[in-house]
This record gives structure tokens, sequence and C-alpha cells, in this order.
């Protein structure tokens, strides 16, 4: 067997492509053991041989050329003209080829990260006052349905998607569809919890990171990761207004053209990007993370394994789906949610925490998934 995956750049620290990756690191030995080749059509990615090491020797890798065009609506017609002629002429037959969304209309599979008919109202509400963009946006968001709806109804393709209300949008709108939910898992040994106190991870993070220099370490610290407008960072703000001089890491960036007047309230450490994000989780208490459209949240789980108390939605967030019920973890849907009272933890703490809930969501995890996987593709 052979596999072709398709996405515009294939990146563990890109969310999408992160759940791909560890889906295919994750396939059962004696399903790996048959493939053959795995050929990564893509712009951009990491060394192949670092993300999938089992498959060393078996890895090619077809970059796409260009890989600098703007913009989103340009970049994605054309890795679809771009793929759909390389599979046509140059491809060699008999690969199993996995998409990711709608990057290639021309695929075997597709995995679901998110469905732009359940986003696109929302999403213009938001540009509602930027005139360029919104009208930008409208013709990025028709095309994207409309490569929805060409690609999800089609003969044949298997589709895999990371929540319940997505899969069952799917069969809403086409019974007809092959569809399963393959819930994603945490990277366990990516977000270890290390026997380190707050301090030294202060230690560790103040050097490459001089704007959390005033941090109080005695006192409680939010989180929030992820694009400031969809991710909900001023629905977050709003649930801090109460909180006087509340400690607010902002790890993430506004959409191109925004600015944000952080509140005089609150005391705010805003950073760009960074590779260490399992360190800001060690470093903080609360994982704040009001996000308004999520197919499933990799960061949600990745703070409930690091021990933090998490406030998020449950409507339309995947993630949700699995840590209803876990202790420490609120729903902030209500128009009447009041904010929990915090406490700073120390290790002991966020390991008990850690073990409770891991023991309770049971065999949901990345070897799990990718037997799913193995199972669903196979047939």
């Amino acid at each position: 067997m052979k596999l072709a995956l398709y996405v515009h750049d294939l990146k563990l620290e890109i969310g999408h492509s992160n759940s791909l990756i560890e889906l295919i690191r994750h396939l059962p030995e004696e399903f790996s053991d048959k493939i053959e080749e795995i050929e990564v059509v893509t712009f951009t990615t990491t060394p192949l041989e670092v993300l999938f090491p089992k498959f060393k020797g078996k890895l090619k890798w077809v970059k796409v050329p260009f890989s600098g065009i703007k913009p989103v609506l340009l970049k994605s017609i054309y890795y679809q003209i771009w793929t759909f002629v390389y599979n046509k002429l140059l491809q060699s037959t008999g690969k199993f080829r996995i998409g990711i969304g709608i990057s290639c209309l021309d695929v075997d599979a597709v995995s679901i990260q998110f469905i732009h008919h359940q986003w696109t109202k929302r999403g213009l509400e938001m540009e509602a006052s930027h005139g360029i963009r919104k009208f930008y946006k409208k013709f990025l968001f028709a095309y994207f349905e409309w490569c929805e709806n060409f690609l999800f109804p089609k003969r044949n393709l298997k589709i895999f998607s990371p929540a319940k209300f997505l899969t069952n949008f799917l069969k809403t709108k086409a019974p007809e569809v092959d569809a399963v939910t393959i819930y994603s898992g945490v990277n366990l040994s990516r977000f270890e919890l290390k026997a380190q106190t707050r301090q030294e991870i202060f230690q560790d993070l103040i050097g490459n990171y001089p704007v959390l220099q005033g941090l109080k370490l005695d006192e409680p610290i939010y989180l929030f990761v992820g694009a400031y407008e969809r991710k909900g960072l001023f629905q977050a703000l709003d649930l801090l207004a109460d909180r006087g001089n509340a400690q607010f890491i902002v790890i993430g960036s506004p959409s191109m053209g925004r600015s944000v007047q952080w509140p005089s309230s609150l005391k705010v450490f805003p950073i760009t990007f960074t590779k260490e994000v399992s360190k800001f989780y060690a470093l903080s208490d609360v994982f704040l993370f009001p996000t308004m459209y999520e197919p499933f949240g990799l960061v949600l789980f990745e703070a409930m394994a690091m021990g933090l108390g998490i406030i998020t939605r449950r409507s339309e967030v995947g993630a949700s789906e699995l840590l209803e019920g876990l202790p420490e973890v609120y729903f902030c849907d209500s128009p009447n949610f009041s904010m929990p009272n915090i406490q700073v933890k120390n290790f002991e703490s966020r390991k008990n925490l850690r073990d409770l809930r891991l023991e309770m969501l049971g065999d949901v995890s990345w070897s799990n998934a990718g037997k799913e996987l193995a199972d669903f593709i196979g047939h």
C-alpha cells in the first residue's frame, strides 16, 4: 500500500496538520508494515524523517512550487489546480490519497479539520466593521463552501472528523456520506509534567520572553493560546474584567491589520509565537479558551494533560465532547457564567489532576485513533 498526503504545510506546530501527523505516526504496526511509501505533497514541511521516523526510507516529499503565493484564496486555488494536474499526469497509480479539508479536491479520503458551512455567517459578522476585508472574506468563504459542496458528497470518498458535531453535520447535508468520528489524542510525552517549581520554569522562559518580566509567581496565572478572534480572546478579556490585576499570558496574534488595546485593569503578557507552549502550560494555572468554533481543539487536550483548570465552551467544540464531566473543567456558554475561584497550582496538584483525568477519559489516545483510522481506510 502507498499513501499520499495533501496539505499546504505539514508541521507539528500547525494544529490541523499536527492531527494528521499524529494519526499516521500511530498507525498500528501490522498496518504500517504494509505501507511501501508515504508521499507528502506540500509547499513546506518539517523534515519527514522527523515527523514519521518509523517510515524512514519510505518517505518522499513532492514540493509544490511558489510557497509564498498570496492571498489565501489564490494560494488555495493554485494548490488545488497544481495537485489535480500532478495526480492526473505525474503521480503513479495505486496510491491511497488523503487530504486535509478542501486543500485537494482529488483524493480518496479527507481529514476534516473545519467546515466552512458552519462558520461563514459568524466569520463575516466578525468583519462587519472592515469593509475591504469583509468583501474579500465573502469571496473566500463562498469559494470554500463551493469546494465543500463539490468534495464531501463525492462517491466512494471516506471522511473522518475529530468530533461528533462535525460528523453529524456532514450526514445531515449528505446522508449517504461515508463519515466517521475519530477523536484526537494527546502526545503525553510531549506534554509531560516535570517536577519543577514555578520559579524554575519562569527562569527557563524569561531569557527568551522578556515580556514576562513583572509576572508574580505567587498569584494565579491565566493562559490563552490561538488566533485572537475565533478562539475567543475578547470574550476571555470580558470574563477576566472583574478580576482586578489578573495575570494573563496571551500567545497568538490578531487578524492582519488589527491591533488590540489591552484593558488597563489586567496584567497582559502578549507573545506572538512560541515553540515552547508546554512550558507556558506548566507556568500557568488556568487555560482560558472561550473559542466560538473549534472542530476539536488540541490545545484543550494539552492543557488537560498538563493539569490546568480549563474554561471553554461546550457548543461546537469537539474536545468538549470528551472533557464533559472531568474535574476542574468549566463551560462558559451561559451568559450567567461566573468565573470559579482559582488557586495557584503546584506540581503535586497538577499531577493528581492529570492522572485522574486520564483515568476518567479511558482509551482516548493517538494509538487508539491510529487504529481506528487504519480500520476505516483499510476497508
